[in-house]
């Protein structure tokens, strides 16, 4: 069996409760008061980017962070998975295509960029 369930349920009662029970998990995390700036810099360092064909102005960046765990709750079963998406934009906050091009001249000069940060705990 698998549950997924938003961030409300992602207490360490309710993980180890999932544990006992041998039931797989996807909960969507409460980042609280991290620093999501800090997480998209490391993740972006850890985690090769992908870009799918639907959305060409969008990269995508996952991993798991194995030293991030629920308090309270130690489990290696455990593991907190990062899903960063980015987009870059114009100077009018148009979404624009990325450039994928190492050739071109302004390949890795995008300028503004927008970022939306999802994360997970999951023993899957």
């Amino acid at each position: 069996m698998l549950v997924r369930v938003d961030s409300g349920h992602d207490d360490s009662k309710f993980i180890k409760l999932c544990e006992e029970k041998g039931v797989n998990y996807i909960i969507a995390r409460n980042r609280r008061q991290e620093k999501d700036f800090e997480y998209v810099r490391y993740v972006k360092q850890i985690a090769e980017p992908v870009i799918y064909k639907e959305e060409p102005n969008e990269r995508h960046y996952r991993c798991v962070i194995d030293e991030k765990k629920p308090s309270n709750y130690r489990n290696d079963r455990v593991q907190c998975i990062y899903d960063i998406s980015e987009k870059i934009l114009d100077k009018d906050g148009n979404k624009i295509n990325y450039i994928t091009d190492p050739n071109d001249p302004n390949f890795g000069h995008e300028k503004n960029f927008e970022y939306k940060i999802a994360s997970y705990w999951t023993n899957i």
